[in-house]
């Protein structure tokens, strides 16, 4: 495991505690069960309810802003999507910020697909008869703003049903499985 910076571990605290004040049991990464020995393409968080199970990926301000997640790499399991919008933004049809957050829902979509392949949820958890769904958090500041709308059109351009909630600096968007 890495290093987390400070930064890093408060927004992973305050991110959990605004999923605990929504009536969710928080599982982080490090509690899914693994399947294989590719242990990447898992979700950053799960969090479940009485019926509903969140597939959550989080993205702190440090990420927003180095954009990082918009270039793909040597076997990017999402490498399609990013040269989709990579295409799309250079052909002028999308802004690079819509490109980014098209990757980031593409990536938490991904991490969904893996379940069974990669990882799993952790034994108390019984997928039976719940409803999943998918869910960003993000660290919420004055620059992010315009973002997360830009994100809530495009979650309700594909019908993916978005609801947003900010507390403490946090912006948790849960949303519909693609």
């Amino acid at each position: 495991m890495y290093n987390k910076s400070k930064d890093q571990d408060t927004f992973e605290k305050q991110s959990n505690k605004a999923l605990k004040n929504c009536g969710l049991t928080v599982y982080p990464e490090t509690k899914l069960k693994r399947i294989s020995s590719a242990w990447r393409g898992r979700p950053d968080t799960i969090a479940v309810n009485t019926n509903t199970i969140f597939i959550i990926e989080k993205k702190s301000s440090a990420e927003i802003a180095r954009n990082s997640w918009v270039n793909t790499y040597a076997n990017d399991p999402i490498s399609k999507d990013r040269i989709k919008n990579y295409n799309d933004y250079k052909k002028g049809i999308i802004t690079r910020t819509v490109a980014g957050w098209r990757n980031v829902i593409a990536e938490n979509d991904e991490h969904y697909e893996k379940k069974g392949i990669t990882w799993d949820y952790p034994p108390r958890i019984s997928s039976k008869n719940k409803i999943i769904k998918m869910c960003l958090q993000l660290e919420h500041n004055d620059n992010i703003e315009s973002g997360i709308q830009l994100l809530k059109r495009i979650l309700d351009k594909n019908k993916r049903n978005p609801k947003i909630i900010t507390e403490d600096r946090i912006t948790t968007i849960f949303y519909s499985p693609k």
